[in-house]
């Protein structure tokens, strides 16, 4: 599995969940070449994180995404970095700013969870909401990341199978191209091995080849004619005309955000793969702070940023995270998918 398009989740329900957390976040970090001090550091947050989920909200999910960004110079490697999602319908923190302080507890501790997770974080972030719950997210990278990182779109996303299932139908990724950026989320017919099969194709091609919109929609279609097929939606961003396309086919849904302005993502009939109409690509509005949340149908459609003060100013990671915790359906693989414009 690539984490860096499809996620890891464990729940917590009780305080041994804490030790599985630990040794499955130390292993993913060990597997990105983390020096092991970073290894280690990373093991006391997933464990900060799992004792808080349990000994506050009682149970909640840990969930993990692998992530990657471009080196110093065009030749370098790539920077690896690990990200990790506290989800929980707890009671909410009252006050965030002094549950980070060192010394404070509210469950009897020595109080150092939150300010640990703080300091040992390349980034993390905290949205709680009383009698919601809490979403928190610690990204931990290998080595500090260029300046021209954070001069790229974030990207946040959930990504996970269906519950009793070993392998997710659902799959995104996201690459730059001469023209922009492309981003594409795809979701196998049914759920299991079949719909795995699917998607990944779908994301080998989309990595793959670099086609305009329109002919990459055609590309995925003769690949995956031996598949089950998949619904599929891709979004093709030009900065230099400050525009945002989407073709859609089948139930991929969305909205994108300028401001006050808000707008549903418009999909059309057809299936990948099956049976493949006239590809239709609507234009949108994008600029600076723009905001792209994209899901398949297992997450309901019913969600609004409005109902949450303040999430849709948070990293994208935690609007998926909230999404997924509050909107996602059991009956099939869920996954959202969140990009930011970074402001000028």
């Amino acid at each position: 599995m690539d984490l860096n398009y499809k996620s890891i989740c464990l729940p917590v329900s009780e305080a041994s969940a804490a030790g599985e957390a630990r040794r499955v976040a130390m292993g993913l970090a060990e597997d990105l070449k983390f020096h092991s001090v970073k290894v280690g550091e990373v093991g006391i947050i997933v464990t900060e994180l799992a004792n808080n989920l349990w000994r506050h909200a009682g149970e909640g999910e840990i969930v993990f995404r692998t992530l990657s960004a471009p080196g110093r110079l065009p030749s370098a490697r790539h920077i690896m970095g690990l990200e990790i999602l506290s989800i929980d319908k707890g009671p909410g923190m009252p006050d965030v700013e002094r549950c980070l302080r060192d010394g404070f507890s509210s469950g009897g501790s020595a109080g150092i969870g939150l300010g640990a997770i703080s300091r040992l974080s390349s980034f993390s972030e905290i949205y709680t909401r009383p009698r919601q719950g809490t979403v928190s997210i610690s990204q931990i990278w290998a080595t500090p990341l260029p300046k021209t990182f954070f001069s790229a779109a974030e990207i946040g996303a959930v990504c996970l199978q269906i519950k009793g299932q070993q392998v997710c139908g659902d799959a995104w990724a996201e690459k730059t191209t001469e023209a922009g950026q492309q981003l594409l989320l795809v979701d196998g017919l049914g759920h299991g091995p079949g719909a795995a099969q699917a998607s990944d194709t779908a994301v080998e091609v989309f990595l793959e080849k670099n086609l305009p919109a329109k002919e990459m929609i055609e590309a995925l279609h003769l690949a995956l004619k031996t598949s089950v097929g998949a619904v599929v939606g891709l979004v093709e961003i030009t900065p230099r005309g400050r525009t945002f396309s989407f073709i859609g086919l089948g139930n991929i849904a969305g909205r994108v955000s300028n401001g006050e302005e808000r707008k549903s993502l418009l999909s059309h009939n057809g299936t990948v793969g099956v049976a493949l109409h006239s590809v239709r690509q609507e234009n949108y509005p994008w600029r600076n702070n723009s905001l792209l949340v994209m899901h398949t149908d297992g997450i309901s459609g019913k969600w609004d940023l409005e109902n949450y003060p303040g999430l849709s100013s948070r990293h994208p990671s935690v609007i998926a995270g909230v999404i997924y915790r509050d909107f996602r359906r059991d009956r099939d693989d869920a996954s959202v998918i969140v990009m930011r414009e970074p402001s000028d």
